[in-house]
């Protein structure tokens, strides 16, 4: 999980009285609003080839952005990835800081069935938040310390069905069931005269409700192929309790709201040359300014390559290892103070490496990129991501 630990990079505006739940707003690219951080639902493949692969359908991609690529796989397959990043970060003062992370990935499943159906199966985080804040904050009786700790995130169990209904076309639909994850906030507040008392306050946040999806490809030649895929717009129940931990229960709050997730819409198209290459470009717009005043609706632009080394002859003893690389430019939906819409521009390269027999794939990537600007956002961030995966058929 992600881990910031106190910085006073971190500009932050808060409204917080003693002795209760307020709420932060800040201007940079860790600002949260009840949600966390959203993440990219696409497989390391994928994520090597910058993000791109809603039409590449190949029985190898388990990108959840498309459920009509789950009508590809003709063998019953797994996979899993595990993920690593380093961010330096500079708050534009001459400072900057270093910060190390991890995250366990997808665990996804892939079923032919009959009647040319495949069924899938997964568990895929949806938004990650883990990270610390300390400030020293006001003047005078009321200067004090101001401590932020916010973790978790949200989960779903995906489950998808797909099928090849003609030569050409290829329908699939996922429901994700969000009902795993909390998001928790810690608020400690410690006053510089010791005749003020401490105020430690909690916000923890747990979400239930499907989040539908659809999609389709379209392969019009054996060269060509067009993908298409919808998130609909759907509201998840948030139930919040609102602690203050100097009252204990007599300070707890309870109560639900209904949290609106955007519609998403995104396209593909991919030209395959064959055993040897192929090459994909994606793009992705996602409607958050429909959920919340303030927030900014996204784009996801990603395009990538595909190089393929040996032999396709099944009885060829050449090694068969696979080459990715890709580049994508990714704006954020989170509020800024400024303003002004947060952005990422990654370039990344993956090499996958097949196991005894054909199967299945180690798979390893590398990914850097830059996300904000310190002028307009306060912080600019510098990331360099590792992600292994293990994916293989199931006999």
């Amino acid at each position: 999980m992600k881990r910031l630990y106190p910085f006073s990079f971190l500009l932050v505006s808060f409204c917080l009285s003693l002795g209760s739940v307020g709420s932060l707003q800040a201007g940079t690219i860790f600002s949260f609003h009840g949600l966390g951080d959203p993440v990219r639902r696409v497989d390391i493949r994928s994520r090597a080839m910058g993000g791109a692969g809603r039409a590449l359908m190949d029985g190898f991609n388990f990108s959840s952005v498309n459920p009509a690529l789950l009508a590809g796989f003709r063998r019953a397959s797994l996979s899993a990835l595990y993920r690593v990043q380093r961010r330096s970060l500079d708050e534009g003062t001459g400072r900057r800081y270093t910060v190390a992370d991890g995250d366990l990935g997808a665990f996804q499943l892939a079923f032919p069935a009959r009647g040319g159906f495949v069924l899938g199966v997964g568990l895929e985080p949806l938004t990650d938040m883990d990270f610390g804040v300390e400030d020293s904050v006001g003047t005078g009786l009321e200067s004090h310390v101001l401590q932020l700790e916010a973790t978790g995130g949200i989960q779903a169990l995906s489950i998808g069905v797909a099928k090849r209904v003609s030569r050409e076309l290829s329908l699939g639909v996922r429901l994700d069931w969000i009902s795993m994850g909390t998001l928790t906030e810690n608020w400690i507040k410690t006053y510089e005269d010791p005749r003020l008392t401490k105020s430690e306050d909690q916000i923890v946040r747990s979400h239930r409700g499907w989040l539908p999806s659809l999609g389709a490809v379209f392969t019009p030649s054996e060269h060509w192929a067009f993908g298409l895929a919808f998130q609909v717009e759907t509201s998840v129940e948030q139930r919040q309790v609102l602690r203050n931990l100097n009252l204990g229960s007599e300070g707890e709050v309870r109560n639900e709201v209904d949290v609106t997730l955007p519609y998403v819409v995104g396209v593909g198209v991919a030209y395959l040359g064959g055993y040897y290459w192929a090459a994909t470009v994606d793009f992705e717009r996602g409607f958050w300014s429909r959920t919340e005043p303030g927030r900014h609706n996204t784009l996801d632009l990603s395009g990538g390559l595909l190089y393929r080394m040996g032999s396709p002859d099944p009885l060829s003893k050449s090694l068969r290892i696979e080459w990715n690389g890709g580049v994508h430019y990714r704006s954020l939906y989170f509020p800024t103070a400024s303003g002004s819409q947060i952005s990422e521009l990654g370039v990344s390269l993956g090499v996958a490496i097949p196991f005894k027999n054909e199967g299945g794939r180690f798979r390893y990537l590398l990914e850097v990129g830059k996300r904000g600007d310190v002028q307009k956002h306060g912080v600019s961030e510098r990331f360099i991501q590792q992600s292994i995966s293990v994916s293989g058929f199931i006999n």
